[in-house]
């Protein structure tokens, strides 16, 4: 009772507000004061179960049966667009963008299309989109960008590759674009021109990302003492079960099976504090520890005395 009386007096003193103001300030208060109305009914109501859940249903307004009696204009659409955009409704934002699009072909509706596609995880829809945005507007960083990611996304590393490259050229001092062609060099097996952008953004920004970055293309290069200063680096700072996990395959690699049984040891612990799989995870690296040296007959025998240990 105390709410609702607190409410009454909310309303009577809008009621003399609105002496003051304008009637389309007036509309606005109306409808917002109405429509916190219907969400308290269907969200706190002790019986709202009995009523179908309204502020549950999908928001498609432009997809309800009298959208097209109200002879909205196309910037008024782009509105009701840009909203659903801006809240983060990609599906309903992406389907009026297309329809609007059937009639302006913008960039920028191109971009918003490929960036709603990228959110719902369809990349080959999203680099469609991006493409044909950049056949209107060239060389703009942000989209360069977005093809690039996306391209690293479907595996078109060559391609992602190129874009990047494109990308650092429009802005040359960007590490993160660095740090990409690095990732994307390593994907390729191009050890050496990895670690080249690697130490280049090393000698800009020295951080634990960065230094994980170098140790793990050092170990697969076999770089073996590089990596291990790295790592120990690492491990200085703030390590993860990932860091443990690798350094151990560092050590192992440089036959020193003791340093990697302790550091595999430490690695389980924080994947257990995770409540997480250690061997799941070293089951992914087989292969790169096989090209490292490491005789495959060894594994389950190192494995086991792991299992032991712990």
């Amino acid at each position: 009772m105390q709410a609702f009386k607190m409410e009454s007096e909310q309303i009577e003193e809008m009621k003399r507000a609105d002496l003051n103001v304008g009637s389309e300030v007036r509309e606005r208060q109306i409808s917002n004061q109405y429509i916190q109305d219907l969400y308290r009914f269907f969200k706190l109501f002790a019986y709202r179960n009995d009523f179908m859940p309204v502020f549950n249903w999908s928001l498609r307004f432009h997809s309800c049966w009298f959208f097209d009696m109200l002879h909205l204009s196309e910037e008024q659409q782009l509105q009701i667009a840009e909203f659903y955009f801006a809240k983060g409704y990609y599906n309903e934002a992406f389907s009026l963008f297309e329809k609007l699009s059937a009639t302006d072909v913008a960039a920028d509706l191109f971009q918003k299309m490929g960036y709603c596609k990228q959110q719902a995880g369809d990349f080959g829809q999203a680099l469609e989109y991006y493409l044909r945005a950049e056949a209107l507007l060239p060389e703009q960083l942000w989209l360069t960008r977005k093809i690039a990611f996306c391209n690293k996304m479907l595996r078109n590393y060559e391609e992602a590759l190129n874009y990047y490259k494109r990308a650092e050229a429009l802005d040359p001092e960007n590490r993160n674009i660095q740090l990409q062609i690095g990732h994307l060099f390593v994907q390729e097996k191009r050890y050496p021109e990895a670690l080249n952008y690697y130490f280049k953004v090393e000698l800009a920004t020295s951080t634990p990302k960065v230094w994980r970055a170098i140790a793990w293309c050092s170990f697969l290069s076999g770089k073996f003492r590089q990596a291990e200063n790295y790592y120990a680096k690492i491990i200085d700072q703030k390590p993860t079960k990932l860091d443990y996990l690798n350094a151990g395959h560092v050590a192992w690699a440089q036959q020193k099976r003791n340093d990697a049984l302790q550091l595999y040891a430490k690695s389980i612990q924080l994947f257990r504090q995770d409540d997480d799989d250690f061997y799941p995870a070293f089951n992914q690296d087989i292969a790169q520890l096989c090209e490292s040296g490491i005789v495959k007959e060894e594994i389950p025998l190192m494995m086991d005395k792991l299992r032991y240990m712990v």
